[in-house]
């Protein structure tokens, strides 16, 4: 998951950590991070839990399968933003 503001940085350099190298993208693992999410096909909630969609932004979680984590904002529509408390997992589905 791309995260628009990383809090940890693995193998970091001073040319990644002030934005001067464009070669690496930095994700974020765990922890409240900003990410990009897609509710096209249903709202996402705070509380929801998110997972990969196709094209790659979080969607709400549907059926048993792994999460990124949950939401802690709300995308009624579109897409957008959210924050999200990613925390890796199984989840067994609604």
């Amino acid at each position: 998951m791309y995260s628009t503001k990383p809090s940890f940085v693995g193998g970091a350099t001073e040319d990644i950590l002030n934005g001067t190298v464009t070669s690496t993208v930095p994700v974020g693992l765990l922890g409240q991070i900003p990410t990009h999410a897609d509710a096209t096909q249903a709202p996402i909630g705070a509380g929801d839990y998110l997972m990969a969609g196709e094209n790659g932004y979080a969607v709400r979680a549907s059926g048993p399968g792994m999460v990124l984590g949950r939401a802690l904002t709300s995308l009624p529509s579109g897409m957008g933003t959210v924050q999200v408390f990613v925390s890796p997992m199984w989840w067994a589905g609604d």
